[in-house]
Order: structure tokens, then C-alpha cells, then sequence
């Protein structure tokens, strides 16, 4: 079987809880399901709270990316979204050599938002 390596560029912002209700525009495209029910109104990211909408789908419930407290949200060029634990992206992606040679970068915080 022949081993494949990916080489797109992504976009990648970490999602932090405590940002996202202090400004949720840092997110755009994360929602809030609390909003659709007082069953979540007690939760937390850790519990399932947060998600992202499956565009294709009518129904969070059945077709949506939940996101954890850590995770990162990414959007490759093509518009495609997908989540990866923090574990799992901080092993496996690099910025790239521009994104690492600006100024007062730092993947680790969502203040950079998704463009």
C-alpha cells in the first residue's frame, strides 16, 4: 500500500471556551447548543456543547463536528472544515515559514480567528 503525505495549507485556530463567550466572532461558523435547548445550559465544552454544522445537513443533532475544550478548528483552502484534538495537531502540523516569521503569531490562542 503506498504511503501518501498531505501538503495543503490550512488555516487553524484553537478553540478555548472562555474566548468563545467573551467574543464569538474569534469562531465564526461554532454554535452554541444551549441556544437551541436549556438542556445545555449547565454544560461545557467538555460535555459536547459546542459544534460546528455539517452545511449538507438539516440537523445538528445527526450531522455536525463537536468541538472539546483544546481542540483546533481547521479550514483548508478549499473551505473544507474539520476539528483535530490538540494532540493530535500539534504533532502532526508546522506553521509554515511565513506564518512563523511574523510578529505576535501565536497559534496557541484563538485571537487570531479564521479569515
Amino acid at each position: 500500500m503506498p504511503n501518501y503525505i498531505r501538503n495543503t495549507k490550512m488555516k487553524a485556530i484553537q478553540f478555548i471556551e472562555k474566548e468563545y463567550a467573551e467574543n464569538t466572532s474569534y469562531y465564526p461558523g461554532v454554535f452554541d447548543k444551549a441556544m437551541l435547548s436549556e438542556l445545555w445550559w449547565g454544560k461545557t465544552a467538555e460535555d459536547g456543547r459546542y459544534y460546528i454544522p455539517n452545511p449538507f445537513s438539516h440537523s445538528f443533532v445527526l450531522e455536525s463536528t463537536t468541538l472539546r475544550e483544546g481542540d483546533y478548528i481547521i479550514t483548508e483552502e478549499s473551505g473544507y472544515v474539520y476539528t483535530l484534538p490538540k494532540e493530535v495537531f500539534e504533532e502532526n502540523h508546522e506553521l509554515t515559514k511565513e506564518e512563523a516569521s511574523k510578529k505576535d503569531y501565536d497559534i496557541m490562542t484563538g485571537s487570531e480567528g479564521l479569515e
